[in-house]
């Protein structure tokens, strides 16, 4: 009984010691409570509540805005873990943390310190202040009060709105986030430009993968023609093609494989968009320009919490202009094959049209320099495309024959020019008749003169066993000609019209001969 007795304080004092612990840690409990309502109290007297911040509230590094339902937060991030210093304000997917950051406010100033804070002001909406209190970015909202707020919508849209408003109509917002996208599109979004004000709706890629400073790429509605969305680095590098009511030309798997969402079409007079809208039920999806230009549709798995791909433009390289094709053969090459052959084959035209044009150039001005040599144009070039079987002979071989129609050469004188004897050759005796430069006998008296010279039979111009008969009118002592075996030769005739041997006379109204 003693040993007993002996134990039984000792178990008392135990029991007593578990009661004590079990106290403390209540008044640690209550302790912790009452701090979390003050501290919840403080914040809604600062103007915070889960999705809301009011005039004159803010939110620190650390603290965030949750939409109504959720899936959307807005705070500060670093994308990068090897820069963890640079603070960036942002709304993000909350289910897929910041790897799926939608919207930076910031992209192109971030903050170097924790210690940045947004502040919801009365004058120009939201501010962002970095440490020193210098703003970092401000949404510049017009027309923002006292009684204005800034709320995350369940859409995703930051906006800035009075208090007393609960429309969720653009028209009703004060300024929005979703006028100015990042590099993603949600759905409610519009993308183009509104033709009024000059707001343009377009996605700027990022410039690196943990970087969300301005990159290289821009995805932009192009108006030229039939609304087209081209993205571009400088200049264009493909484009998805004009809408036709079920999908872009350029993509035309989206009928059977892209029933996640639907495009609005708005193509009026004061803007020219396309509204991206989600079917009823869909998981969040989302479109992304990435910092290498490819345009991404991505759609959240919520069993198995990662982003399922669907394919875009380019789905490769050779979606790009003047880049590969398949097999090596580059689009490049099929389209300046084409190119190339043609501008060679309008070089080899234009080069012969211009060696046509020389040489005929060469030949004319051959004839005008022969016609200046010879002082009037000979038979082949006035007796036209007549046949009249009668060999030609320069006037350089006539002015050798006659020694340069010389007096004594001289044979006699008619009324329309002079007659020269000659010799062509060893034994070839010829009379040559050159008109006179101001005598009034033409080309056609001369073509005419030429014709019957070379149908005649007999070279003296006799009338006896010729197969043609003239009119002889004016005939003269003086144009009759004897040679040396007292033959007569005619130098000079009046040929008027031609008849035929079963003729006695004919008219003519050509007066000729001398």
């Amino acid at each position: 009984m003693a040993a007993l007795g002996a134990g039984w304080p000792r178990q008392q004092d135990k029991d007593t010691s578990h009661v004590a612990v079990l106290n403390l840690l209540a008044l640690i409990f209550a302790t912790l409570l009452l701090l979390l309502r003050r501290s919840s109290g403080a914040g809604a007297g600062a103007g915070i509540s889960l999705d809301t911040l009011n005039s004159g509230g803010n939110i620190t590094d650390g603290e965030t805005l949750l939409s109504a339902g959720g899936s959307f937060t807005l705070g500060f991030f670093s994308p990068s873990t090897t820069v963890p210093t640079k603070r960036y304000l942002g709304i993000w997917f909350t289910a897929s943390g910041t790897d799926a950051v939608l919207w930076v406010a910031n992209r192109d100033t971030p903050l170097n310190t924790t210690s940045g804070v947004l502040v919801m002001s009365n004058r120009v909406g939201l501010r962002l202040l970095d440490g020193s209190g210098q703003t970092a970015w401000s949404s510049n909202t017009t027309g923002a009060s006292a009684s204005s707020v800034a709320q995350l919508l369940e859409s995703g849209n930051l906006v800035v709105r009075e208090q007393s408003s609960s429309s969720s109509r653009s028209a009703a917002f004060q300024w929005q986030s979703f006028d100015h996208p990042s590099n993603t599109l949600l759905a409610g979004m519009r993308f183009g430009k509104n033709l009024k004000t000059g707001l343009e709706w377009s996605l700027t890629s990022w410039r690196a993968k943990d970087d969300p400073a301005t990159g290289d790429y821009r995805r932009v509605m192009d108006k030229r023609g039939l609304p087209d969305i081209v993205t571009w680095q400088g200049s264009a590098k493909y484009r998805a093609g004009p809408w036709n009511g079920r999908w872009f030309s350029g993509v035309p798997e989206m009928d059977s494989q892209y029933k996640l969402f639907y495009i609005q079409m708005v193509d009026g007079p004061d803007e020219v968009t396309y509204v991206l809208n989600t079917t009823a039920g869909t998981p969040f999806t989302r479109i992304v320009l990435d910092e290498v230009g490819k345009v991404q549709v991505l759609l959240w798995i919520p069993s198995s919490r990662v982003w399922k791909e669907f394919p875009w433009l380019p789905r490769d390289a050779c979606d790009d202009y003047a880049s590969c094709a398949t097999g090596k053969r580059g689009r490049v090459a099929k389209i300046l094959v084409p190119v190339m052959a043609a501008v060679l084959v309008l070089t080899a035209a234009g080069l012969y049209l211009v060696w046509i044009c020389k040489l005929r150039a060469k030949r004319r001005n051959k004839d005008n320099l022969r016609k200046a040599i010879l002082g009037y144009s000979t038979a082949p070039y006035e007796l036209g495309d007549e046949n009249v079987e009668l060999p030609f002979v320069s006037f350089g071989d006539i002015a050798a024959a006659t020694n340069n129609f010389s007096e004594e050469n001289m044979l006699g004188q008619g009324g329309f020019g002079k007659v020269y004897k000659g010799m062509l050759g060893q034994n070839i005796e010829v009379a040559v008749k050159r008109l006179g430069q101001s005598l009034g006998q033409g080309v056609e008296k001369f073509r005419n003169e030429v014709v019957l010279i070379a149908k005649l039979q007999h070279r003296n111009l006799m009338l006896q066993d010729s197969r043609l008969t003239i009119i002889h009118r004016d005939l003269k002592t003086s144009n009759i000609l004897l040679d040396a075996d007292m033959s007569p030769k005619i130098s000079d005739f009046g040929m008027a019209r031609i008849f035929g041997g079963n003729q006695h006379e004919a008219n003519t109204n050509r007066v000729v001969g001398t």
